[in-house]
This record gives structure tokens, C-alpha cells and sequence, in this order.
């Protein structure tokens, strides 16, 4: 026999053995007869031998296929496989045990290279992000990774033998049928991009995914296995990235000044909607090899290349003043800036705006001309605060020669001409004042409440007939004004209400922020 054959007695003596008994443990037939089987086994392997004589021993029948360690007389351990039946005499009492022991050394490395083998795949298939899954020819799941649990949205337990159309939109399950149909056909894998998955929180998300058949020992297609990305954080960006570009493209074509980009070589690869009206070109002109120095006037050619040259150089050359022209060969001023586009590392270009200035040249002569109007009032102001100065002299001269004189002296009116002329003097000065700061004369803070309380108080002790009501909000904000002024447009309003009431009436004075 190949296997090693063995009959020991009810304590575990050898009684007999075959030659493949003694090769295999190494001693000798005669070491090995009446030898007890624990002095080749470690105390593990003696306990199981024992318990399983014992079973046998108690229950009277055999035990098959009970694998255990024993170690030869070299050292070695072995890994085998024995089968324990009962010895009986002629009166059927149990008087020892026999079997066979079967080396599965090589058996046990196959399975254990296979229990690793698979170890080694199942944890690469658990620790790679990509989902991998297998289905059958109906589409209905049969091994998948936890990574596509994450990426659908399902527990394993749901998804176990879940039909992929379950969680697909209609398109989406037609284009995987028809894929899986070609892969059926052919044999051959194909990539399936940006399929919509609906997660069961009803959110949506984009698997990209690589199939390819599964096949028995025959050659024929069982099925289909394939690895899955989640691509929708990409698909996401791409959308995004593409929405930007239309809407900073439209915000550039509704700005109102002109917005361009040039290639390397200066020619227009883009212009908004208000350059083609400002400059009175069509696109086709454009954009059929115009260049930036087609709309400067040449004179100004030299400059602006020497700029555009810094530009590329990577400096910053701020705003430049350019005289440009239409199509039509009218010229206006305008302020250009440029910045260099650069792609894969290499200049490929620039963008910039270009702005018309017409108007702001307009402003600024017309400032200059304020400012020289200023100047001028600055100094009729001082003009007028010595004359008037010079006016108090005269005047306070006057009142003192008034003041001794009688009044049917022949020089008494001449000198109360003198005071007449001299006080509408001092009245234009003021004018002059008033020019001098803008208008605003002696400008303070006021409660108007109480400015025009009293002044409405002050014109009803005149006019009895007139009843005047008087509101203001609480919480007036002040406001700055010449007192004198207020008080004449006050009194020039009173006096207009009073003459529409002839016969008497109500007046009333209210105030209000706005």
C-alpha cells in the first residue's frame, strides 16, 4: 500500500504497521513496535489523536478523513490525513484500533497557496478604490467589492443578486444592455463613460466603467465582470469649468468697453459685442487676421510693441495711452492693459481691454476749468473780506458823526447817504462771500424743528388770524444751512400762505426725514 497502514492497542501501542509506516516516520520496525503514538506527536496533535480513539472507543464507530501533525524522527512535521476504525475479537469486545494515514503535505501547500492566492485578490479587490463587480447574463450582481456598496449607495444585502437596470435611468440601462450585448457577442471588454447611477437618496452620481466577458473552461461567455470609478466630482468640474467660460465669456461680451485676446503673433482670437461697435468692423474681419496694431494709429506702432514686449517678458507695464482708429479712420484716445496668457509652460499670447477715454478727457478740461474758477473765488473772497473790512471803517466813522449832529444839519443826510451806500456795499461783499465758499455762506448745524418753531411762532404773533400747527418726526436728523437765509425763506413762505388766507385759516408746519 502507498498509505501508511497502522493497528495499535486501546493505550495507542503499535501492534502492527506497514513498511510505508516505518519509511514515513523514519525509525526503525523495531523502534517503532509497542512504540506509543504521543512520543511522535507534539501535545496538541496527542490530545486530538486521543479524543478521537476515545470517540470511537465510546461509540463503536470509525472516524474518517481526521486530519492531524505528526513529527518524524528527523524533526520534520508532517500534515496527514487518518481514517480510525475498531479492533474487535470473535466475542465483539473492542481490544485496540487500525487505519490508514495519508500524507497531504502537498495538498495542504496547494490550499494554502490558494487560500493566500485568494487572501492576496480578495484584499486588492477591498482596498482599491474602484469598485469591481461580476454579474451573470442577466445582469444581476453575483461578486462585487465593497468599494461599489460605497459608490451606489446599496448595503451588500440589497445589492447581492440586485439587476443593474434597478438603480440606471432608462437611457443609461439601454446603453449598458447594448454594451453587454456587444461584449456577449464579440468577447472583446469596451468602456462604458459617465453612466447615471441613482443612489437610493434619490441623488445622482456618474460611474465610469471597463467590462470585459467572463468565460467557462468551453470558451463561452457566463457572464461579465468589470471595475467602476465614481467620475462624478470630475463630470461635476467639467460642467462647472464649462459654465464659467460661457458666463465670463457673456460677461465679457456685455461689458461696455472693449475686452480682446491676441495669439502670439499680435492677430485677434477673440473680441466682444461693443468692439465691433465702437470700431465699426464685422467679425469676419476680425477674425480673419486683423491684428492689435490694425486699430492703433501708426505713428504710436514702435511704442506699443515695446510694451507688448514686456508684456510677454512677464512685466507688469500698467496702463498705456493710445490714439486708436475706427474702420471709418476717426481716431479717439483710449487706456490699454494687457496681460501675458501662457499655456504648457509657453506664451501663447495676451488679453487686456481697451478703454475710450473721449469722455474722460472731456472731464478733465472741464475740471480744469473749475479749478481756475475756484482760484478766482478764492480770491474775490479775500478781495471781499479787506473791502469789507475797509466798508466797517467807513461806516463805524459815520454812525459817530451821526451820533453829535443834529439832524436839520445840511451835512446830516449827505451823511446818511454815506451810511446807506456803505451798508449795500457791505451786502455785496457778502454776495462775494457767498461766491467765495460755494454758495453755502456762514453754513451750521440746525434743528430745523425748533429753527422753524420759532420762526412760525414769531410770524403768528403778527397775524392773530392765522392758526399755526407745528409737527416734526422725533427723531429729525440736523442738517446744515445759513440761518439767515432759512429764516427769509420761511417768513417769504409764511407771508405767501397768509395772503392765499385772506379771511384767516390753518397753517401748517410739518418736518420729516426723507
Amino acid at each position: 500500500m502507498q498509505e501508511a497502514y497502522y493497528e495499535v492497542d486501546l493505550s495507542g501501542d503499535f501492534t502492527f504497521f506497514n513498511s510505508t509506516a516505518v519509511k514515513e516516520l523514519g525509525y526503525t520496525a523495531d523502534e517503532m513496535m509497542h512504540m506509543n503514538y504521543s512520543t511522535f506527536v507534539d501535545v496538541r496533535n496527542a490530545r486530538r489523536v486521543y479524543e478521537t480513539f476515545h470517540r470511537v472507543f465510546v461509540t463503536g464507530q470509525p472516524v474518517i478523513g481526521f486530519e492531524w501533525e505528526l513529527i518524524t524522527k528527523a524533526g520534520h512535521t508532517m500534515h496527514v490525513e487518518s481514517s480510525v476504525f475498531p479492533c474487535r475479537d470473535e466475542d465483539g469486545r473492542m481490544y485496540g484500533f487500525r487505519g490508514i494515514v495519508r500524507d497531504i503535505g502537498q495538498r495542504k501547500q496547494a490550499e494554502e497557496a490558494l487560500r493566500q492566492s485568494e487572501e492576496k485578490y480578495r484584499t486588492i479587490l477591498e482596498t482599491m478604490d474602484e469598485s469591481y463587480f461580476e454579474l451573470d447574463l442577466k445582469g444581476n450582481y453575483t461578486f462585487f467589492n465593497d468599494a461599489i456598496c460605497r459608490d451606489q449607495g446599496y448595503p451588500r444585502s440589497a445589492l447581492m443578486g440586485m439587476n443593474y437596470r434597478a438603480y440606471t435611468t432608462p437611457e443609461t440601462a439601454m446603453q449598458a444592455y447594448q454594451a453587454f450585448n456587444e461584449i456577449y457577442r464579440t468577447g472583446k471588454a469596451k468602456s462604458l463613460y459617465a453612466l447615471d447611477i441613482i443612489r437610493p437618496d434619490g441623488t445622482t452620481r456618474y460611474i465610469e466603467m471597463s467590462i470585459g466577458p467572463i468565460k467557462d473552461a468551453d470558451g463561452n461567455v457566463t457572464g461579465f465582470r468589470g471595475v467602476g470609478r465614481d467620475v462624478t466630482e470630475r463630470i461635476k468640474s467639467q460642467q462647472a469649468l464649462k459654465e464659467s467660460e460661457e458666463r465670463f465669456r457673456d460677461l465679457a461680451m456685455l461689458l461696455p468697453e472693449t475686452v480682446f485676446e491676441i495669439d502670439a503673433e499680435g492677430r485677434f482670437t477673440f473680441v466682444n459685442r461693443i468692439s465691433l461697435e465702437r470700431f465699426g468692423y464685422t467679425e469676419e474681419e476680425v477674425y480673419g487676421g486683423m491684428g492689435i496694431l490694425d486699430v492703433i494709429v501708426p505713428e504710436e506702432h514702435e511704442r506699443a510693441i515695446a510694451n507688448a514686449a514686456s508684456v510677454e517678458r512677464g512685466e507688469s507695464n500698467g496702463l498705456n495711452e493710445y490714439t486708436v482708429r475706427r474702420r471709418d479712420g476717426t481716431t479717439f484716445p483710449a487706456l490699454v492693459s494687457t496681460t501675458s496668457i501662457h499655456r504648457n509652460g509657453r506664451f501663447s499670447g495676451r488679453r487686456g481691454f481697451l478703454i475710450d477715454i473721449s469722455e474722460k478727457k472731456t472731464i478733465e478740461e472741464q475740471l480744469q476749468r473749475a479749478q481756475k474758477m475756484e482760484a478766482i473765488g478764492t480770491l474775490a473772497g479775500g478781495i471781499a473780506h479787506d473791502f469789507n473790512n475797509l466798508l466797517m471803517g467807513i461806516l463805524g466813522n459815520v454812525s459817530l458823526l451821526l451820533m453829535k449832529m443834529e439832524a436839520n444839519d445840511p451835512a446830516f443826510d449827505r451823511l446818511k447817504n454815506i451810511e446807506e451806500y456803505v451798508q449795500r456795499g457791505s451786502d455785496l461783499t457778502k454776495q462775494l462771500l457767498g461766491f467765495a465758499r460755494g454758495g453755502k455762506y456762514e453754513v451750521r448745524p440746525t434743528d430745523l424743528a425748533e429753527f422753524t418753531r420759532k420762526s412760525s411762532l414769531l410770524f403768528g404773533r403778527t397775524k392773530k388770524e392765522i392758526r399755526i400747527h407745528h409737527k416734526s418726526q422725533d427723531d429729525l436728523w440736523p442738517v446744515e444751512v445759513d440761518r439767515g437765509q432759512m429764516e427769509q425763506v420761511l417768513l417769504n413762505l409764511y407771508v405767501n400762505a397768509w395772503q392765499a388766507m385772506p379771511g384767516g385759516g390753518d397753517l401748517y408746519v410739518s418736518l420729516e426725514n426723507v
